[in-house]
């Protein structure tokens, strides 16, 4: 229930976006991040998508991406929506998986997004969306290339 309740907030569906007090507050750095969201450890400010592809049934409707936080050396996944009411799911595939699904239909333009990961090999983003019913998590099409992590 707290899930779908952080999914309701603000344009970025998943996770809650932090006031800038607490993302004073809140900072993590490589593994002291994974199992947090971005932007409540203030680590969405620096951030940079590092793969994406777009999602087409049969055309686009949505953008999954990677992103990456050099400050916070973290990556997680995030899906923006291009067409309006669709549910979204979401999937970042590292060593540990993390998966999040929009529980109503989202409008253009919003997003969701995982918690985040720390990868000392490869990582990748994956995501889908469905005209009709909540996507199954975990996710496993359309997905990013794998990022090598440096």
């Amino acid at each position: 229930m707290v899930v779908l309740m952080l999914l309701l907030v603000g344009s970025p569906v998943s996770g809650v976006d932090a006031s800038d007090e607490a993302k004073d507050l809140y900072t993590c750095t490589y593994s002291g991040c994974t199992g947090w969201y971005a932007p409540s450890q203030g680590c969405d400010s620096d951030a940079r998508n590092v793969a994406s592809i777009y999602i087409r049934i049969p055309s686009t409707v949505a953008l999954n991406e990677l992103r990456y936080s050099p400050t916070c050396h973290s990556y997680w996944a995030r899906t923006v929506l291009s067409a309006s009411y669709y549910y979204v799911g979401t999937t970042v595939d590292g060593p540990t998986d993390y998966s999040e699904a929009s529980p109503a239909p989202l409008s253009s333009g919003q997003s969701i997004y995982t918690r985040m990961v720390t990868s000392a090999s490869s990582t990748r983003a994956c995501g889908n969306v469905d005209d009709d019913s909540v996507v199954g998590i975990p996710v496993y099409s359309w997905c990013t290339n794998y990022h090598i992590n440096n």
